[in-house]
């Protein structure tokens, strides 16, 4: 069973609840460290409590039907928690022998607790802790309704063993997101303290939001000389981009040392970069890619990273507005000015010249310099040669345009256009598609949380009723749910085609919206 480091912050989170004393009901979002964390736990409590019989246990752990099969291969998972594992193999029966040994933890299934208790053979009066593992994975042959209806049952016989419990006893629910829980965390457990990981997760790593007007090759490349680092990892929201800057950075004047990888390979970011410090810069993301992001670096175990995002403003709106990207306390800063730009390259082009493979061959341009340049004119040659350099390799790259002098630039700023006014010209050139009398308004449980998407939900719909984009009116997603509005008779079909259907990892609920 693979049992990954917890991160730091989690880690935290967990020994500050060991801390606490009085008695606590709480749930802890833990994400995919949810059984590390659980065990870590466990471990922490098995500490503090002495040997006892399993059949009266200090501490209950209790873990779905395939944790414990994967447990039961795994002996020393149960020995790092100093307790039995209630066998799921065996009948209840053949379980008394392992009942009667001593342990500090018992780890068994909710459904087998209940068969020894009805049976006599375990009492709780003595337990201190009960430590729930809410983490399931659907096999690849269940059906989402049968994940459904597990993970309902396990939480049915839990609260059937909370009423058998000390009322003092402490229960901590470690689950995968709060999400999972199916139902209201309340309705589970009175009094249930919900941890989520946006109160624990912090990205460790300096983040600066840097606006810019657009997310073009030339522009990107600009901002990288401007900010000066040696090592970048380029994350592009639009993975149509990266071939276009791989071109870009090609032809550059002066090279960078560049990793160019989109978000949907964020899992090779470790395997494309190797060194401790590395100035991660990601491109025209949403919140949900910004989270990864953040979330991966935390595995990735570097100790120098920052993060500068490259946003156009209404993206960094968006983001600054969503707490579940967890982008706290950033640094925001507009896109850097040409003498920026210029005092990066020169910062570069001074590194390069320190780490030369051939410094004879500079020396002798050096003399042959002195020698035919007159000391008052020196540096008014080496400017003029740097603009000509620049200037040279800055034509025809960026698409054939003679760049402007910098003075110029920096005296006439592009006239900034305010997010309304573009919303107002997009509005403006996108024709309103006319909704006939009798259409239908369809409510989703589903929205931009789940990375669902308005093309992308308008596919669902046109290759679950084999309809075309013009029979689907109206597309309009929400942060947690969504709305289409259809013809009647597609509607009818679509609730009883796409209800339970899953949908981006959720079962998809479809009904008429009350609000059309």
């Amino acid at each position: 069973m693979n049992r990954p480091n917890l991160p730091d912050p989690l880690q935290k989170t967990v020994e500050q609840i060991a801390e606490t004393q009085s008695p606590l009901r709480s749930c802890i979002e833990c994400g995919e460290w949810v059984c590390s964390a659980a065990f870590h736990r466990s471990s922490i409590i098995s500490k503090e409590i002495p040997v006892s019989p399993v059949s009266k246990p200090g501490v209950l752990f209790l873990v779905p039907e395939q944790t414990i099969a994967e447990m039961s291969g795994d002996k020393t998972l149960c020995k790092s928690i100093q307790g039995i594992c209630v066998s799921e193999d065996v009948s209840p029966k053949e379980n008394l022998h392992e009942l009667n040994r001593k342990s500090k933890v018992a780890v068994m299934t909710p459904s087998r607790a209940i068969d020894h208790l009805r049976r006599d053979n375990i009492d709780f009066s003595d337990c201190s802790t009960v430590i729930v593992l809410h983490a399931f994975v659907p096999s690849e042959d269940s059906s989402i309704e049968s994940a459904e209806l597990d993970k309902q049952l396990f939480f049915d016989d839990c609260r059937f063993i909370f009423t058998k419990i000390p009322q003092k006893c402490r229960i901590e629910v470690y689950s995968t997101t709060a999400e999972d829980l199916s139902r209201d965390p309340e309705v589970l457990l009175e009094e249930l303290k919900v941890i989520p990981i946006s109160s624990w997760y912090r990205s460790p790593y300096p983040i600066t939001q840097m606006i810019v007007e657009d997310h073009s090759p030339a522009r990107i490349l600009d901002i990288l000389y401007a900010l000066g680092r040696i090592d970048y990892v380029i994350i592009l929201g639009d993975t149509s981009a990266k071939r276009a800057l791989l071109d870009r950075l090609s032809k550059a004047p002066l090279p960078l040392n560049c990793t160019v990888i989109t978000c949907n390979t964020i899992s090779t970011l470790e395997e494309a970069h190797g060194t401790e410090s590395v100035t991660v810069v990601p491109v025209g993301v949403n919140p949900e890619e910004l989270t990864d992001i953040i979330t991966h670096l935390f595995t990735w175990g570097k100790k120098n990273h920052s993060i500068v995002t490259l946003l156009t403003e209404s993206e960094a709106n968006e983001i600054t507005m969503r707490k579940e990207t967890l982008f706290m306390d950033q640094e925001k800063k507009l896109a850097p000015s040409n003498e920026e730009i210029t005092a990066g390259k020169l910062q570069l082009l001074s590194a390069k010249v320190k780490v030369d493979a051939h410094p004879e061959e500079l020396e002798e341009l050096k003399k042959t310099f002195r020698k035919n340049v007159s000391f008052t004119q020196r540096a008014n040659v080496t400017a003029f040669l740097l603009r000509e350099y620049l200037k040279g390799n800055s034509t025809g790259s960026a698409g054939g345009k003679k760049p402007a002098k910098l003075s110029e630039r920096a005296a006439k700023p592009k006239k900034e256009t305010s997010q309304s006014e573009r919303a107002a010209k997009t509005q403006k050139n996108t024709p309103a598609v006319e909704i006939p009398e009798g259409a239908r308004t369809l409510y989703i449980n589903i929205g931009k949380m789940r990375r669902l998407y308005a093309k992308e939900l308008s596919q669902v719909f046109q290759d679950t009723l084999s309809i075309s984009r013009d029979d689907i009116y109206s597309v309009r997603v929400h942060d947690k749910y969504s709305f289409v509005t259809l013809k009647q008779e597609d509607a009818e079909k679509a609730i009883e085609l796409l209800n339970g259907k899953e949908i981006r990892g959720r079962v998809a609920s479809v009904s008429y919206s009350n609000k059309e």
